[in-house]
Order: C-alpha cells, then sequence, then structure tokens
C-alpha cells in the first residue's frame, strides 16, 4: 500500500508553526509592549494578531496526533524520539548557563544545577 502525501497538512503545519514562533515573541520578547509603548494605535492590532495565534497551538497538537496515530511505536522508537528532543534541550540549557556565569550575567550562587541539568522538569522556559 503506498502512502498518500498530504502536503495540504504539511502547508499547514508549516503556517502554524510560524504562528507559534510569533505568539512566543509576543509572549516572552515583549512584542506587545513595545508596541503598546511605541505605536498606541496599533496595539489592538498587534495583540489581535498574538490572540489568533493561540489557537494554532492546540491545531498543531492534533495535527501531530493525526499524523503518529497509525506510526508504529516501539520501545525503541519512543526512547529514541525523547533521545532526540531531551539531548538538544539539555546542551542549550547547560551551554546558555555557562555562557551567562563567564558573562557575568548572573552569579555562580544564583544558578540552580538541577535546573540546569534537568530542565523539562523544572518547568523552566527552555525553549
Amino acid at each position: 500500500m503506498k502512502k498518500e502525501r498530504e502536503s495540504g497538512f504539511k502547508l499547514l503545519r508549516i503556517l502554524i508553526m510560524l504562528e507559534i514562533i510569533f505568539l512566543h515573541v509576543c509572549g516572552y520578547g515583549h512584542y506587545l509592549d513595545i508596541i503598546a509603548y511605541r505605536f498606541y494605535n496599533h496595539y489592538l492590532l498587534a495583540y489581535l494578531v498574538w490572540f489568533l495565534c493561540r489557537c494554532p497551538v492546540y491545531v498543531f497538537m492534533i495535527l501531530t496526533g493525526y499524523f503518529l496515530v497509525n506510526a508504529e511505536m516501539t520501545k525503541e522508537k519512543i526512547v529514541g524520539r525523547i533521545k532526540k528532543i531531551y539531548a538538544p534541550m539539555l546542551f542549550f540549557s547547560i551551554t546558555i548557563t555557562i555562557v551567562g556565569y563567564y558573562l557575568r550575567l548572573w552569579e555562580f550562587k544564583d544558578i540552580n544545577i538541577n535546573k540546569m541539568f534537568f530542565p523539562f522538569a523544572s518547568c523552566t522556559w527552555y525553549f
């Protein structure tokens, strides 16, 4: 049985990823605060776009589940996916902490070693 390519869903996933990036820029990059401070007349438009970018997070999760529902899952594949996700997150968590320490952005006593080595379990913003 030949696997049918579903390019419409793939395109939708790409657009949703871009909206999620914009959502993170607004939320964690303080984009909406800058717009409110400098261009108040465009603030409502920016806030509307931010609000519309909230929904794609859920749509992305549903589409990901749709593509994974028929995928064969074995213990090795699950462990491989966890390693594939956690390894870069761990690398950047440790790297950012060490670079921040050497650039004197914070003192060593402020660094929580558990958060550095277990960023996902510590509920910090690891992305």
